[in-house]
């Protein structure tokens, strides 16, 4: 009777951990700078966009060498336990940034924000997956993951609205209102429940765990596509975000208007990620890597070739993919890994998207200071429909 007692506990604890998902999803980011962060940085930080360019790669090479270890941290101490510590450092990088005044706190922020990153980073998604499997349903992961994420870019398509606006009147208003989100994430995290792993992980060293899952990933053909595919898609979308604004401002759209697009590009990435699993049960798993790809290179070949302002709402299709993208990935990559080494996988494959984001911002931008902006967005479109075909060969060779 007593055991029945405590499994009841332990099943409502969990229950509850899958309802506290769907409001940490929403304000694990900043939910106001999605529109203007980088005419902010510009004209707050008074950076120019090779220079940007050149500081996020230098913040990601730092991403790539903590993944890893804070993965394995997590898996050691407790995803919970993590994602507390990540907590902390992104609510200082908000705060950071939201006060920046010159290049070296736009620097600041930044290596502030990618420890606060790396810690949940992987923690978050094995929490999350290892509470469904400790309730047997961990076949719903996908579906419940895209429903998280797709909660999260509803409230960030208002938000964004609202910043575009807000810009007009003082440009740091949006970057101030990022900053209680980040406490409300927090909060939340301090709230979950730290789910049982199914083997005893705590007995392996911190060493070990990272050799374990490194050596598992290697040898696994499947989990090598995803994680390498996945980096090819993300670096293209890191790559293309940053030009953005500029574009916006090379085609005269007035800044208010920054916010309604991304309102509009929101609103059409939370359909994808609300029934990306009825999506791709639909299209299956083979057309829905097609699709992906198609939206992060034709529209931007396009855009490159077409300078104006009707082509900006062409980026509207690359939330297609980046509602598809989180859940494909995720679902793929969870039904092929272990409890015990979850979130160190889930970390390596971030560490190789890093490193992906790292040689394509260092590219891109050195690209900017020798060609103009159209013409490097259609090499980028060029170059990631070649690698992609290449990767969807492999795919039907696996």
């Amino acid at each position: 009777m007593e055991d029945e007692k405590l499994e009841t506990q332990e099943k409502q604890k969990l229950e509850k951990n899958l309802k506290l998902y769907y409001w940490y999803s929403i304000f694990a980011e900043p939910l106001f700078w999605g529109p203007i962060l980088i005419i902010a940085i510009m004209k707050l930080g008074n950076m120019s966009l090779p220079h940007i360019y050149f500081m996020e790669a230098v913040v990601i090479l730092g991403l790539i060498f903590l993944e890893i270890p804070t993965g394995a941290l997590a898996d050691r101490i407790g995803r919970k336990r993590t994602m507390v510590l990540g907590g902390i450092f992104l609510i200082l990088e908000s705060i950071w940034f939201a006060a920046m005044n010159s290049p070296f706190d736009v620097w600041g922020a930044n290596l502030t924000w990618v420890v606060g990153f790396v810690l949940c980073s992987g923690a978050n998604s094995a929490l999350l997956y290892d509470s469904l499997k400790a309730l047997r349903r961990e076949h719903e992961f996908k579906k419940f993951n895209g429903r998280a994420l797709g909660a999260k870019l509803l409230v960030t398509a208002f938000t964004s609205l609202v910043a575009g606006f807000l810009a007009e009147i003082d440009l740091r208003l949006p970057m101030m209102l990022c900053v209680p989100g980040m406490f409300v994430s927090l909060g939340i995290v301090l709230k979950m429940y730290e789910p049982p792993i199914t083997k005893k992980v705590q007995e392996r060293g911190f060493v070990d765990i990272m050799k374990v899952s490194v050596l598992f990933v290697a040898n696994n053909k499947s989990l090598k596509w995803i994680v390498l595919f996945s980096a090819l898609l993300a670096t293209a979308s890191k790559v293309w975000f940053f030009t953005y604004n500029p574009y916006f401002e090379l085609v005269e759209l007035p800044v208010k208007y920054f916010g309604v697009l991304f309102f509009a590009l929101n609103i059409i990435a939370w359909i994808f990620s609300k029934y990306a699993h009825e999506i791709e049960k639909y299209i299956g798993e083979f057309r829905s890597i097609l699709l992906m790809l198609f939206c992060v290179t034709v529209p931007v070949i396009l855009m490159g070739t077409f300078v104006t302002v009707l082509a900006v709402p062409l980026v509207l299709i690359q939330n297609v993919k980046r509602g598809l993208f989180t859940p494909f990935v995720s679902d793929f990559i969870h039904k092929r890994i272990d409890s015990d080494v979850r979130a160190t996988v889930d970390s390596i494959k971030s560490s190789v998207k890093g490193l992906s984001e790292f040689l394509g911002l260092a590219l891109f931008g050195t690209l900017l200071t020798y060609v103009s902006l159209p013409t490097a967005l259609i090499v980028l479109g060029v170059v990631v429909a070649f690698f992609g075909l290449y990767a969807i060969d492999v795919y039907r060779r696996l």
